[in-house]
């Protein structure tokens, strides 16, 4: 058996070296751009090498060596043996068929959900590939692309590859601006999904290139980041057959535009277009997914267009070349010269059959490829493939909604309200129960700055109640897109319960906020609906203020009741009416003031009393009179009674003062002076009248003069004086 294809692995024993210990039968292989190849190997155990079990190949690190038969000797393709299985003896051996897969294969096994915050693309890329997931972590290699380093056909010994990436990128704008993709999520996904997905949107493609010792993953947007193999291909070259070429063309729009909105700048135009101006024959896509940028926008969309471009045309072949694998660059020269020219490899069918080998026939050809290309420039021209790849990677849609919980920042841990984000808006972050990165979130927020639904919003009004730390929220998902969340309501659990068991007291319903920092006081408008209870309750922490710029109207059909534990200030711009159908009751501990503009007028229907128990009774009236009027009687009660006035009128029918038994009463035409003890002068009409049992008249001097007749009559008239006249 001449033998053209080897295997190893990692583990392999026995007297011949690590690269005869199972031999190779049949290959046939896939490999394509942005896509894990994949090699199915069937080998063969010679009766006299080691006994090999199919657990102890699982997972192992092999290479494939296959000779070329031009320069260089032979080509490496390295990984890891995905699954193994043992097909039976045959004669004087073991049959088994393995499945060759890229080092990183295990990316592809594990689901992760992770959150990235404000990182580059370039950041979250390298940040997954270096992970433990593919293999022991990619380690990134620099440098341009380049002739692979030649295997030295050493068969002694196999030393497993060293698992690299690098980045080979003409423009890394969007890669290293983090307004790309501030907050971007790997929602249930493996790493090679989530890288592969990131990839495609940023027209960049992946291809796998294997060196002696080295197992490069090459991140490219450009032919020069592709190897080129060296040669002329074509019909008949001897080592560098490339035959059976046929190309093609697909009807394809002509041009690309993608829109989005930004809720932070609503009223942004964001639409971005390549080629600019050309709108016939377009896709169109909407969201973007470029925030504010758009010229970041304009980047997205010309890797639209370009891959248009891609599809538009393609072409195929037959090759016997050994060295042409997914993105490498060959130079086809061809009869039909339309066809010359550079083509880019884009995806390869491999069968390779051992010659001499008990599996093949004499007249197989032991090595055949089927390739798919893409020309590089117009056809007699030198230029760029401008390949990109399909987006081909499901991206996560999340299908209903979710529950995450309000958290604080990592600098404030303890704080019980985080509203933030865009000014005036009312932003909370939140951690999604998935997200179980508890390294980051003490680091970084664990979300990005996520809008809450309200009731309703409008310019300068609506309604706003923003959730608190550990709060439990809804969350949707714009689109179904992790990347755009968005508060939708809230929920009580097990732990925040209700402030009221709905159980309980199922008609009881409340809107209640504790004060902050957290104590036991607390704002709340509450309503009892049971029939006979009804009842609605509003407390309030501190103040309360209303503000009515028209009617208030209040209806009570029964008690009403004030407390006022300090102030209360009334202040009615216009007439104020009160109106009364029972009693009203004033008590006032204190002082009472009342100032009145202009006049007061009080209209008692009943009787009306006043009790000073203490202190003066005083009432000034400096500018004007003082007027009281009674329709019966008008009484005073007082120890003393005192009146200092220029002038006191009093003008009554009857006018009757009283101390004890004296009194004087003064009526119409009359007045009369009672002394209570027997003495009485009464002044009525033209006459007076003194009754007394004595009386004196004692003075300096005096006169009785009388135009008429004076009459003294008594038992007896005494004069006592030094002289007496009558009569002159």
């Amino acid at each position: 058996m001449i033998e053209d294809v080897f295997f190893a692995w990692e583990g392999a024993d026995g007297p011949e070296g690590p690269w005869r210990h199972l031999l190779v039968l049949e290959v046939r292989g896939t490999e394509a751009l942005s896509a894990p190849y994949s090699f199915e190997i069937e080998l063969v155990r010679h009766e006299s090498a080691p006994d090999v079990g199919v657990e102890d190949l699982v997972g192992a690190r092999a290479a494939l060596r296959i000779a070329t038969k031009v320069t260089p000797a032979y080509r490496l393709i390295h990984g890891v043996i995905a699954s193994a299985e043992e097909l039976g003896e045959v004669d004087r051996g073991t049959r088994y068929r393995v499945e060759l897969a890229p080092p990183f294969v295990r990316a592809t096994m594990m689901k992760k959900s992770l959150i990235y915050l404000d990182k580059t693309l370039k950041e979250i890329i390298e940040s997954t590939l270096t992970r433990a997931s593919w293999g022991a972590g990619l380690v990134e290699k620099s440098g341009e692309a380049r002739e692979p380093a030649e295997d030295d056909g050493d068969f002694e010994r196999f030393t497993p590859a060293r698992a690299l990436f690098t980045w080979r990128c003409l423009d890394m704008s969007r890669l290293a601006d983090r307004r790309a993709r501030p907050y971007c999520v790997q929602y249930n996904e493996s790493d090679l999904a989530f890288v592969s997905r990131l990839l495609e949107e940023e027209g960049i493609a992946y291809h796998v290139e294997h060196e002696k010792g080295e197992c490069v993953l090459v991140l490219s947007d450009f032919d020069g980041g592709r190897q080129r193999v060296s040669g002329t291909m074509g019909p008949g070259i001897l080592g560098h057959v490339v035959e059976n070429v046929r190309v093609g063309s697909r009807l394809r729009p002509r041009s690309a535009s993608l829109d989005d909105h930004d809720w932070r700048k609503p009223n942004l135009s964001l639409l971005a277009q390549s080629p600019a101006g050309v709108t016939d024959f377009q896709t169109h896509e909407h969201p973007g997914r470029y925030g504010d940028a758009r010229e970041l926008g304009e980047k997205l969309a010309e890797k639209r267009e370009q891959r248009l471009d891609t599809e538009r045309t393609w072409a195929s072949a037959d090759a016997r070349n050994r060295m042409l694998g997914a993105g490498s660059i060959f130079s086809l020269e061809h009869p039909n010269g339309r066809w010359s020219g550079d083509y880019l490899v884009t995806s390869v069918r491999y069968t390779l059959r051992q010659r001499g080998s008990f599996s093949t026939k004499g007249e197989e050809d032991p090595y055949t490829v089927h390739l798919s290309a893409l020309r590089c420039g117009a056809p007699g021209e030198k230029g760029e493939s401008r390949f990109r790849p399909e987006r081909v990677t499901p991206r996560p849609r999340i299908q209903g909604s979710q529950t995450a919980v309000v958290t604080a920042e990592p600098s404030a841990a303890e704080a019980e309200i985080n509203v933030g984000g865009p000014e005036d808006i009312g932003c909370v972050r939140v951690r999604f129960h998935w997200d179980i990165d508890a390294g980051r979130h003490e680091i970084e927020a664990t979300s990005c700055w996520v809008r809450v639904s309200q009731l309703f919003a409008g310019a300068s009004h609506g309604a706003i109640w923003n959730p608190r730390v550990g709060e439990e929220v809804i969350m949707d998902f714009l689109d179904g897109d992790p990347d755009r969340p968005i508060v939708t309501g809230r929920v009580y659990n097990g732990v925040n319960k209700p402030a009221e068991s709905p159980v309980a007291r199922p008609t009881w319903s409340a809107i209640k906020s504790y004060v902050s920092p957290r104590n036991d006081n607390y704002n709340m408008i509450a309503f009892e609906d049971l029939q006979g209870k009804e009842q609605i309750v509003v407390h309030a922490a501190r103040n309360l203020d209303e503000t009515v710029l028209a009617t208030h109207n209040t209806g009570v059909g029964g008690d009403q009741n004030y407390g006022v534990g300090g102030n209360q200030n009334i202040s009615v711009d216009k007439n104020r009416a009160i109106v009364v159908h029972g009693d009203e009751t004033h008590n006032i501990d204190g002082t009472q003031k009342v100032w009145i503009g202009a006049d007061q007028s009080i209209f008692v229907n009943g009787s009306r009393g006043v009790l000073v128990n203490s202190g003066n009774d005083l009432l000034k009236v400096p500018g004007g009179s003082h007027k009281s009027q009674a329709g019966v009687q008008h009484k005073f009660h007082s120890p003393g009674f005192s009146v200092t006035s220029l002038l006191t009128q009093f003008t009554q029918q009857i006018f009757s003062v009283k101390s004890g038994g004296a009194s004087i009463t003064v009526s119409d035409g009359m007045i009369s002076l009672d002394s209570g003890g027997g003495a009485k002068l009464v002044l009525s009409g033209g006459t007076a009248y003194v009754i007394a049992d004595k009386v004196f008249i004692d003075g300096a001097g005096g006169n009785i003069q009388c135009a008429g007749t004076i009459k003294l009559l008594a038992s007896e008239v005494s004069a006592l004086a030094g002289t007496i006249k009558l009569n002159g």
